[in-house]
């Protein structure tokens, strides 16, 4: 039993000694922005997104894909959220309502 608890404690110093040497290891971080759908009327959807984001155009966004009305999404305001993040209003105006010719 003496000869088993040697074994094990010269075991246990050697990777001590071989884990006391420091060792560095490089990480790269690439943080992507996001939004998410805080809340969808017929005349607003504000989105809750990573702080400062405030994309122009919501329908490029993948995380959004059919989760926004079909129609033309104008900012109205951006604020920071609360909870954190950027909360960013759009207007909702249907595709056509602002003036524009619409050909079929």
């Amino acid at each position: 039993m003496k000869r088993v608890l040697s074994l094990v404690s010269l075991v246990l110093s050697s990777v001590a000694l071989a884990g006391s040497g420091q060792m560095s290891t490089p990480v790269r971080l690439t943080v992507q922005p996001v939004c998410e759908v805080q809340s969808v009327t017929s005349e607003r959807v504000t989105l809750h997104c990573t702080r400062n984001y405030v994309p122009s155009v919501p329908h490029d966004l993948p995380q959004l894909l059919g989760k926004l009305p079909l129609a033309e999404l104008r900012l109205t305001s951006s604020a920071p959220a609360p909870s954190g993040g950027t909360l960013n209003t759009y207007a909702v105006q249907p595709l056509g309502a602002a003036g524009e010719l619409v050909f079929y």
